[in-house]
């Protein structure tokens, strides 16, 4: 089971030259086990954020993905995120289709990094497997959630 997310709309670009430094900032990530979604049964009890531990990781990910995976783009391919890189090296996100999983943690870590490909703010937007719908935009530096609703025009 599980509940199925597609990414509809992304403006979110990581410039050429902040590639690396979002790449440190995912593999940091990995030091914080707290936030984890998947685990052993003989660690769900433990709270523990003093680095990796091969008994907890990320959903979709190895618990040493830093080890396995030597890029940004990698490291979001690998969560399931259809990526491109442009003429000019940057990295932009254009696609998601799965169960959720810990996807927001990433984007989150990528938030200071993150330009528009547009003249708004970077964002995504998800609609859930029942039609809900959210976006995640970027606002001075933070990934935000916001959530969506249907609205009719008067006639």
């Amino acid at each position: 089971m599980g509940y199925y997310i597609t990414l509809e709309d992304s403006t979110l670009v990581i410039p050429a030259d902040r590639l690396d430094e979002a790449y440190a900032a995912l593999c940091a990530l990995n030091n914080h086990n707290t936030i984890k979604g998947g685990c052993r049964g003989d660690w769900r009890n433990n709270t523990h954020d003093n680095g990796p531990d091969e008994r907890v990781w990320f959903s979709w990910m190895e618990w040493n993905y830093p080890e396995v995976h030597s890029s940004t783009e990698e490291i979001l391919t690998a969560l399931g995120f259809d990526v491109g890189i442009n003429n000019d090296g940057s990295l932009c996100l254009y696609g998601y289709d799965n169960k959720i999983g810990d996807e927001a943690h990433f984007l989150d870590a990528l938030a200071p990094f993150a330009i528009s490909g547009t003249d708004e703010e970077p964002q995504v937007v998800w609609r859930g497997e029942d039609g809900a719908v959210w976006r995640q935009v970027v606002i001075d530096g933070r990934m935000v959630s916001q959530a969506g609703r249907l609205v009719f025009d008067p006639a």
